[in-house]
């Protein structure tokens, strides 16, 4: 199942450290925490959210 960073609605998370796998790391925003979504239409809206905040 799909992992997404709950600020930034982003798939590229990752462990912090796999012996450690309730914190996450998001490339994209950077993250790090131990909330993790994984609803891909919620992931979606927040990403839409994100973008629209975040677009230059």
């Amino acid at each position: 199942m799909a992992k997404y960073c709950p600020v930034c609605g982003s798939s590229n998370v990752e462990w912090v450290l796999p012996q450690t796998w309730s914190k996450w790391h998001c490339k994209d925003c950077g993250y790090i925490g131990a909330l993790i979504i994984e609803d891909g239409e919620l992931a979606k809206e927040i990403r839409k959210d994100w973008e629209k905040k975040h677009k230059k």
